[in-house]
């Protein structure tokens, strides 16, 4: 691994840890106990999320890297196929919201805010999740360097950490009502197999 591989790989580290960290209830709690509503939060939360990752992408396109495989038209296809359901996943994860209501909305954050457990939410727990590991997966089939591996691998010990997070959250929030969802619902890939009978 060179330099700019480490550089690479410590980056997304920086990265995957800071937006756990603004993501907790602590910085909330402080950005509210400071005088401010959470939609500014929210908004905040959105650009720094944003504009971190167009740094990564940037810097992902201009290191240099080996290449780990052939890059071929199966490659590539299989790149774009994967990517391509990731972001249908993806949108689909976020049919409940308007680009307005993600950026904005406070009322993401109230207490009272009800379980999601219908629709895509009826098959996996994070949607948003398996679309991220879907699009990885095709960045890297469609650009099969060592950056891209290295992103992939980052990116999916991340998430199992992010998961485990978000879900101690959630069963604080909900109680047994997310332990009986946990149990029946798998975390990332769907079980086209079982029926849900809240879908």
């Amino acid at each position: 691994m060179t330099t700019d591989h480490l550089i690479i790989f410590a980056s997304w580290v920086v990265y995957y840890t800071l937006h756990s960290a603004l993501a907790t209830d602590k910085i909330k709690n402080w950005w509210r106990n400071a005088g401010f509503k959470l939609n500014s939060w929210r908004l905040i939360y959105s650009l720094i999320s944003t504009i971190g990752l167009l740094i990564l992408g940037g810097l992902l396109v201009i290191t240099p890297s080996d290449s780990i495989m052939e890059s071929n038209n199966i490659t590539r296809f299989l790149g774009m196929m994967f990517a391509t359901y990731g972001v249908i996943v993806v949108r689909i994860s976020f049919r409940n919201y308007s680009l307005r209501d993600f950026l904005f909305k406070e009322d993401r954050f109230n207490e009272d805010q009800e379980l999601e457990v219908t629709g895509i939410h009826g098959k996996v727990r994070h949607p948003l999740y398996s679309g991220t590991i879907l699009i990885i997966v095709g960045m890297l089939f469609f650009v099969p360097k060592i950056s891209s591996l290295i992103t992939v691998v980052v990116t999916l010990l991340y998430l199992a950490i992010g998961i485990n997070l978000e879900e101690k959250k959630l069963i604080k929030k909900y109680g047994n009502k997310y332990q009986d969802y946990k149990r029946n619902v798998p975390a990332l890939i769907p079980m086209f197999w079982k029926t849900n009978e809240k879908s």
